[in-house]
């Protein structure tokens, strides 16, 4: 008998800069998909609605808190946009028979740096320097598996299967 597979908790994980350089020690905020909205009103509606525009995003961050002054933190100071890919592994149990397994979840993200803040110095205390990029790109992948994938400049809004801005994109004829 099959139970519910829960998600358990992160165990680990690891951010890598440009796909093949390990970061410093940091945590990380992820994004959060918000959808740009309009007020929609008038004749043929009972009051207002907040509609959501199709496909589109409103800005979404990536944060990364870091424990120390790192040369990372210095790096994506530069102006351009930074590929970055946090991996990571997710405890799972299955519910009716007790077993754990790992789940193997990558948030791919390219951004601009839109803050860096270097924290403080105190001795024998983490610093608390942060890095904020907006988004411009953001991609989810569990067990190999794309599950979402964001791409604002290329006109890509994907969802467990469906590119919902391709009827966008094909309007355009691009």
């Amino acid at each position: 008998m099959a139970g519910n597979i829960l998600a358990d908790k992160t165990v680990q994980y690891e951010v890598f800069i440009e796909g093949d350089r390990k970061l410093g020690t940091a945590n990380a905020t992820l994004m959060e998909a918000s959808f740009k909205t309009d007020t929609f009103t008038g004749a043929g509606v009972l009051g207002e609605i907040d509609m959501p525009t199709y496909g589109f995003t409103s800005s979404a961050e990536l944060k990364l808190s870091w424990h120390t002054v790192n040369d990372t933190l210095v790096d994506l100071m530069a102006p351009h946009a930074h590929n970055l890919e946090l991996r990571g592994a997710i405890q799972t149990r299955d519910t009716a028979t007790g077993i754990i397994k790992m789940r193997a979840v990558k948030v791919n993200v390219r951004g601009f740096t839109k803050s860096g803040n270097f924290g403080s110095l105190e001795p024998a205390t983490a610093n608390n320097a942060e890095t904020t990029l907006e988004l411009l790109y953001y991609k989810v992948t569990i067990d190999g598996e794309k599950e979402m994938e964001v791409d604002k400049d290329n006109y890509i809004f994907y969802v467990k299967g469906k590119d919902y801005a391709a009827d966008i994109r094909s309007a355009l004829g691009l």
